[in-house]
């Protein structure tokens, strides 16, 4: 009886052994490969508006990096993109009309992940819209609603007299087309 209760103890112990170590190995696993953050560069996207205008020229490119950091900068005023999912770090890439995101967070305030997502973007004044299309964790495909439509404020940097026309999505960056308000 004896002899059957250590033979049981020790089969205990390396189950929990066992399954703390896959624990563990998916913790590291699923951890953020890169460190990100939502640090981002200030753009005044008013002076660019009123230059343009006044140049004659009523376009303003926004390129990647702009669209990066008006991302960044929402982001870090409203982290907390779902109940469950608090962004921590981001690094965004624009193609067209698509936007692939590097994304650091935490899962409950818990649990670190880093993980890539696909957006598709839209026009929907005065903001640009950036839908999730796909969310992966180290090439395990998850549910996109994992992450919620993220908005990128554009119109509110503009001057109070100018507004956008149009908005197209090309190769590096956003063209905003603008007017002059009434």
């Amino acid at each position: 009886m004896k002899k059957a209760f250590k033979w049981l103890a020790g089969l205990l112990l390396a189950l929990v052994l066992l399954l703390g170590g896959a624990f563990a190995g998916a913790i590291w696993y699923i951890r953020p490969q890169q460190e990100l953050t939502l640090e981002h560069a200030p753009l005044d996207l008013g002076a660019k508006g009123m230059n343009m205008v006044r140049s004659g020229k009523a376009e303003l490119f926004l390129s990647g990096e702009d669209i990066n950091n008006l991302a960044r900068a929402h982001l870090k005023g409203q982290p907390q993109v779902t109940p469950d999912f608090r962004i921590e770090g981001a690094q965004l890439d624009l193609q067209g009309n698509r936007m692939t995101a590097d994304i650091n967070g935490r899962i409950r305030g818990q649990i670190a992940v880093g993980v890539q997502a696909e957006y598709e973007l839209e026009w929907s004044d005065p903001n640009l819209i950036a839908t999730p299309v796909s969310v992966k964790l180290r090439g395990i495909q998850l549910p996109s609603t994992l992450l919620e439509r993220m908005v990128i404020p554009v119109g509110d940097k503009l001057p109070p007299l100018v507004g956008i026309k149009s908005v197209q999505f090309r190769d590096g960056g956003v063209a905003v087309a603008l007017q002059l308000q009434p």
